[in-house]
């Protein structure tokens, strides 16, 4: 009896326990309600069967759990028929077939005994099953890991045969799951990295547990070449693995990537160091120049000396284009920008391109009907179009077909992402298609670098596509080049669409010729040879000239003579602080009246530096001859403009 009692009250704890954790049961508080009415019963079944000790009574407090159980979830009422079945399977077996050795108490122990045995081998199969249903569930996860990861995941054995690869590497070569397996590893890579894969794999398969790091192109099935980044591990003797594990990545868009901005810095380098070869280089001519004028103009030469200056001269202007050119790749020549409607510009261009491409090549020219304008220098921008134009026809010696596009785009961040010098937002695309020679892949790595040319000696500066360069960029733009051998060569370019409205240009009022100066000038320059030229070329046409090597200097000597100076002549970059700006606005401060002429061998971006600034106005650039120097000096003097910064 009390085994009976204890069996029962352990049902109706697991009952209680199943209304708590039960996940499918809405309303608690009844199934609560039913297992205290079910002790109840029990308490009274037990008494009656105390004092009756009938088998009716014992059936009574057994059968009565069958109603609470519904209350309960689907496990309550599995355990409570289980016992039920076997506690009354016996007892019914006892009435028919009465055994004179069992009483109703060995029949209820024997039951609670098997019951026991049943409940044990149900734990045991549901573990089982958890444990089954768990394996399941991590198989599931890590193979949605590997079948949707962007790295490929491959299992090869000794001999190199791939046995598994996941879906990421048929993606990344184009192929079927049935073309990867069973296949080499080392099949479709490229026979100038197979050495060193080969050499590689070899090292792995000789270390047990080892890694190895590889990087090689494999042949995509387009016939492309993409770059794979992989890492081996060799777990051969692993029993749960038995292969080589290897995870693959395509890193073809990131080692692009890479190479642009080695490129680009590479060009900035090269930029850097053409900027400051061209300030020393515009000195020196300016010199050279300055004086030849000067002795053109003053001494009696005979007809042999003066052809020789005039050589002297022409040679000193070829020099100067040269050095134009360098500072147009470093992006430090000075330009005009305004709102520029570029498909009218290649429009009024297309005629003169006609004529120098020559008959043997068709010029076909596509642009729609309104563009957005950009902020861009018209004769700048015109050198631009001019030097592809004629990049193309040296490409086509036997003719051929140039296409000039114009197109607006709307830039966004997923092309951003693929092209190093891109930005989102609205442009417009100038595209430059040839159907030329075509360059290889080195000749393409090197096609903006200044003084690099592929064209016979003489026949080239190898500075076209440098200026090309350094003026898209100067315009805050960029310059994307495609080209094969055989397949000719595109050009895209990208200017940004400008926010302003087209204006009219500007026209200056012209100079008065042959007026002499009288004025006194302050000049800042720290050239000595440069600053004696420009003390002699003033001087000659009347003007009075006070020296100041840096702008410490010039600071101190107009302090003295301030109120005899009417125009300061500085250059904008000397060494000792302050610089030519710096100095023209502390003058300035001191006596807003005062004229500025700025001059510079760097040809500084006036839309960047100083709006004010204007070439033939008030700044000179280097290098510049004594009829230039007087005629910008006398022009600001007789401006009525007051403000020079």
């Amino acid at each position: 009896m009390p085994a009976v009692f204890l069996l029962t009250h352990r049902r109706l704890e697991n009952f209680r326990r199943s209304v708590q954790n039960c996940p499918t049961l809405k309303h608690k508080r009844p199934a609560e309600i039913g297992i205290l009415l079910g002790y109840l019963v029990l308490a009274a079944g037990l008494g009656l069967a105390a004092v009756v000790w009938r088998t009716d009574a014992l059936l009574f407090f057994l059968i009565i759990p069958v109603v609470v159980a519904p209350l309960f979830c689907q496990r309550a009422v599995f355990l409570t028929m289980e016992f039920i079945a076997i506690a009354v399977g016996g007892l019914v077996v006892h009435k028919i077939f009465p055994l004179p050795l069992l009483s109703v108490k060995t029949i209820l122990a024997v039951s609670a005994a098997l019951f026991a045995i049943t409940e044990i081998l149900y734990r045991l199969r549901t573990e089982r099953e958890r444990m089954e249903n768990a394996l399941r569930e991590s198989e599931q996860r890590f193979r949605a890991l590997i079948e949707n990861s962007s790295d490929g995941i491959a299992l090869f054995d000794a001999d190199g045969i791939v046995r598994y690869s996941s879906p990421a590497i048929s993606r990344m070569l184009g192929l079927s799951a049935n073309e990867v397996g069973g296949a080499n590893v080392l099949d479709r890579v490229h026979e100038e990295d197979l050495p060193a894969a080969r050499e590689k794999l070899k090292e792995l398969l000789a270390t047990p547990g080892g890694t190895v790091w590889l990087q090689f192109r494999k042949r995509h099935k387009n016939g492309s070449w993409i770059w794979i980044e992989a890492t081996a591990a060799n777990l051969l003797r692993e029993p749960s693995v038995e292969a080589v594990v290897v995870n693959f990545r395509d890193v073809t868009e990131r080692l692009s990537l890479e190479a642009q901005l080695r490129h680009s810095q590479k060009l900035e380098a090269v930029g850097r160091l053409s900027a400051g070869l061209a300030h020393d280089f515009n000195n020196v001519l300016t010199v050279i120049q300055g004086h030849v004028s000067l002795l053109l103009s003053r001494a009696k030469l005979d007809r042999d000396a003066r052809s020789s200056m005039e050589r002297v001269v022409l040679a000193a202007e070829r020099a100067t284009q040269l050095i134009s050119q360098l500072l147009a790749f470093s992006r430090k020549r000075l330009i005009q920008t305004r709102p520029l409607d570029v498909g009218e510009v290649i429009a009024n261009l297309s005629k003169m391109l006609r004529g120098l491409l020559g008959e043997a090549i068709e010029l076909q020219v596509n642009r729609p009907s309104r563009l957005p304008l950009v902020d861009a220098d018209i004769g700048v921008f015109e050198q631009v179009v001019l030097n592809l134009a004629l990049n193309a026809r040296d490409a086509m010696p036997k003719g051929g077909r140039l296409v000039i596009d114009l197109i607006a785009i709307e830039i966004d961040e997923a092309y951003v992402r693929h092209h190093q010098r891109a930005r989102p937002g609205q442009f417009v695309c100038l595209t430059v298609m040839d159907t030329g020679c075509g360059m290889d892949a080195a000749t393409l790595g090197r096609v903006f670098e200044p003084f690099f040319t592929t064209k016979a000696a003489g026949k080239g500066t190898g500075l076209g596509l440098a200026t090309v360069y350094g003026t898209i960029r100067q315009h805050q733009g960029w310059i994307e080049v495609e080209s094969e051998v055989g397949s000719g060569t595109t050009f895209r370019i990208f200017l940004p669409a400008s926010t302003r409205t087209a204006e009219p240009g500007a026209h200056p009022a012209p100079m008065e010729k042959g007026k002499l100066g009288t004025e006194t000038i302050l000049l800042a320059e720290d050239d000595p040879a440069v600053r004696e030229l420009v003390r002699e070329a003033l001087t000659v046409h009347g003007y009075r000239v006070f020296e100041a090597a840096d702008g410490r200097q010039a600071l101190e000597v107009y302090d003295q003579r301030r109120d005899q100076i009417d125009l300061l002549l500085t250059d904008l970059v000397m060494p000792a602080k302050p610089s030519g700006i710096e100095l023209a606005d502390r003058l300035k401060a001191a006596s807003p009246r005062l004229k500025v002429v700025y001059n510079s061998g760097y040809r500084v971006d006036a839309q960047t530096e100083n709006p004010s600034i204007r070439e033939g106005v008030n700044f000179l650039a280097k290098p510049f001859n004594p009829t230039a120097l007087v005629a910008t000096v006398r022009k600001c003097l007789d401006s009525d403009e007051t403000s020079s910064v």
